[in-house]
């Protein structure tokens, strides 16, 4: 009986210890003051479940019960008179300005409904500051009734649309504050439903990743292990996403601050020992690795510390993980810089002197290889003498003449070229424009490109001369195809702004296809020849 009764109390103390509620109280901090958060992310890392937390309202912290995947906190930044805090400030047909004067930061949905109550717009914006003014396009003619709608309450005014603005559409915009302006900044939509992934679960000791969003700023997550309840302050960066087009997380690395351990470049998995104390990497990181004749854009995924080297791990990332809301044309063609050129000159001075007047960024260098597998190279910043002049990324010319496709002299069936070359000088001209669609990447958390348009053409003069000739001893059909040429890959380094340096490779081969059915003996040739600008 004692047995029975020291196993019950076990198992009780058992089913006590698992059934806690394991709440986590999660708070943010921007220039030193506690701040409100957009939105809240759990990811269980073991079972790759999550649970998220967003159009979350203007609090101090946030308590959040992980086992009943509720948000418990009600602790309110601030009070809020919704007359004294929004004043109409232009009120004309077709256009609207409201200023927000509180302190505080304020989240507001904007609505517009006609007369009969139909609503015609609705927008949320998040993160309002005090001096932001909202300019609101109604195209439309009427009267509309436009109302801002917070949790502290709802204003309403009386507006009326401009036949003038006929053809536009409505829309919401943050006018500059000197008003002599009707450039708006563009306000994302973030209006998300609040929504928990109901697959969500977790066991103690089951690896999570926390992070925590705001508009306008950005944070590293937070890795830990989940073993109770815990407090949690996440500091806020200010994104510079939007004025630099670059990825908050992408990081300068210097070919001089790391060496490369183990790397499988058709993988994109690299190992770096850091060889400078004063690299600062986070796993989510991006950063770009110099392979002397080539580059990677990598993301890095883990920091290991021995007892001598730091070795930081990474995968393959690409020019969307990096590039945001930018654009930018390149020209592989050389160009003498604007300016002088120097190897000590800064990235921002290189994006300078090497942009033309059409806007085209042109390479540092092209790196090549001749017939004899030499690496060589043509620089605009090098101060030493060229090994070998070539104007075009592609510059070659290879004759073809007595190069068999099938069999040989000897042999029954014998199909070769004659007579015959192929030349092809040529530069290439890319277009890239990125975008933004609201997506965060599941690593660092920050926002991701997203690829609008990508163009891409040759800019060559191509010369083909080919005489065929065929000679055989009996019937038959065949078709295949022989590579001709193994032309060297070439690479061009380019910077872009504000300073990212991009390798783009071609690596091309030149094939004979061919076709042809033969029913008696014979001795046949025949060829053609063209020119083009392509």
């Amino acid at each position: 009986m004692r047995k029975l009764t020291l196993l019950a109390i076990i198992l009780c103390n058992i089913t006590s210890l698992f059934s806690q509620e394991i709440v986590y109280t999660i708070s943010g901090s921007k220039d030193g003051k506690v701040t409100n958060l957009d939105s809240i992310l759990f990811e269980n890392l073991d079972n790759e479940t999550q649970l998220l937390f967003s159009n979350l309202p203007n609090q101090l912290s946030y308590d959040i019960n992980l086992t009943s995947e509720e948000l418990i906190s009600s602790i309110y930044l601030y009070d809020l008179d919704i007359e004294e805090a929004f004043k109409v400030v232009k009120n004309i047909p077709g256009e609207v300005n409201i200023q927000y004067c509180y302190q505080k930061l304020v989240n507001a949905t904007l609505n517009i409904c006609n007369l009969s109550g139909q609503q015609i717009f609705n927008q949320t914006i998040r993160g309002i500051e005090q001096g932001n003014i909202i300019a609101v396009n109604i195209p439309n003619p009427g009267i509309y009734i436009l109302s801002i709608n917070t949790m502290y309450g709802t204003k309403s005014f009386k507006v009326l649309g401009s036949i003038a603005n006929v053809n536009k559409s409505f829309s919401i915009g943050y006018a500059n504050n000197s008003m002599q302006t009707k450039t708006y900044t563009h306000i994302e939509s973030i209006s998300k439903k609040s929504s928990n992934f109901n697959d969500f679960s977790f066991q103690i000791g089951d690896s999570i990743r926390i992070t925590a969003f705001l508009g306008g700023y950005y944070t590293y997550p937070n890795g830990t292990r989940i073993s109770g309840s815990k407090t949690i302050n996440f500091t806020m960066l200010r994104s510079t996403v939007d004025s630099t087009g670059i990825s908050d997380v992408y990081k300068t690395i210097s070919t001089k601050d790391y060496t490369l351990s183990e790397y499988d470049t058709i993988e994109g998995e690299l190992s770096l020992i850091l060889t400078s104390d004063t690299t600062n990497l986070k796993p989510g990181d991006i950063i770009t690795i110099d392979l002397d004749s080539t580059g990677l854009i990598q993301k890095v995924v883990s920091i290991n510390k021995t007892n001598e080297n730091i070795i930081v791990g990474v995968e393959s990332a690409y020019m969307d993980d990096l590039f945001v809301n930018t654009e930018f044309k390149l020209s592989t063609k050389l160009i003498e810089p604007q300016t002088h050129l120097k190897s000590t000159s800064s990235p921002k001075d290189i994006v300078k002197a090497l942009t033309d007047e059409e806007g085209y960024i042109h390479p540092v260098k092209i790196i090549y290889y001749d017939e004899y597998n030499r690496k060589l190279f043509k620089s605009t910043i090098s101060e030493d003498p060229d090994i070998e002049h070539r104007e075009n990324i592609i510059d070659f010319h290879k004759d073809f003449s007595n190069t068999d496709l099938y069999g040989n002299e000897e042999n029954d069936i014998h199909f070769f070229i004659d007579e015959g070359y192929v030349s092809l000088k040529t530069d290439a001209v890319f277009e890239f424009d990125f975008n933004y669609e609201g997506e965060l990447t599941e690593d660092t958390k920050v926002k991701k490109g997203d690829l609008n348009y990508f163009k891409f053409y040759l800019d060559a003069n191509a010369d083909f001369q080919t005489k065929l000739a065929l000679d055989m001893n009996y019937s038959e059909e065949i078709e295949d195809k022989k590579k001709l040429f193994n032309m060297k890959k070439a690479t061009a380094y380019f910077v872009v702004p504000p300073g990212i340096p991009l390798w783009i490779t071609f690596d091309c081969d030149i094939y004979g296809k061919y076709h042809f059915n033969v029913d008696a003996s014979l001795h046949a040739d025949w060829g053609f020849e063209s020119h083009h600008h392509l």
